[in-house]
């Protein structure tokens, strides 16, 4: 039983069946044809992380090493086998320099319309909740009256 496992590639057949199916171009497949794109897919995504992994431990310089998205990216970004990918896996950039590059706008959404938030006021959490609270009474003293 053991060896029979050990042919079998360890993504689910039956998840790139249904992956396969979501192609409006589909045509019917046999089982082995399944079992090569499973194969195929592993092994891509051994070579994609241990890549990613050289390259992470050459900048970093670390003893324990952590991959993130932005290992990935970089090493989508440096290698030319993997420029394919570079659309679906593109560079981010943090939220905060963003912003204050002006490119992104921020704003933080009213939590109760009784909270007046003004931007360089700080409000604690004690008093949102408070408000949310005095918020729910009101409702609840306008639906008993109706």
């Amino acid at each position: 039983m053991d060896e029979y496992k050990s042919k079998l590639p360890r993504l689910p057949i039956s998840k790139c069946k249904k992956i396969a199916r979501t192609d409006p171009e589909y045509v019917l497949t046999s089982q082995a044809a399944f079992a090569g794109v499973a194969f195929s897919t592993e092994l891509f995504l051994q070579i994609l992380a241990e890549e990613t992994c050289s390259l992470a431990q050459i900048h970093k310089q670390t003893k324990t090493l952590r991959l993130n998205y932005e290992d990935l990216s970089a090493a989508i970004r440096n290698l030319d086998k993997f420029q394919f990918l570079s659309d679906v896996v593109p560079q981010t950039d943090n939220l905060a320099s963003l912003v204050r590059e002006n490119k992104v706008r921020y704003t933080i959404v009213n939590p109760s319309p009784e909270i007046d938030i003004e931007s360089e006021d700080e409000i604690s959490e004690a008093e949102v909740v408070e408000a949310e609270a005095e918020a729910d009474a009101e409702a609840g003293a306008e639906a008993e009256q109706s």
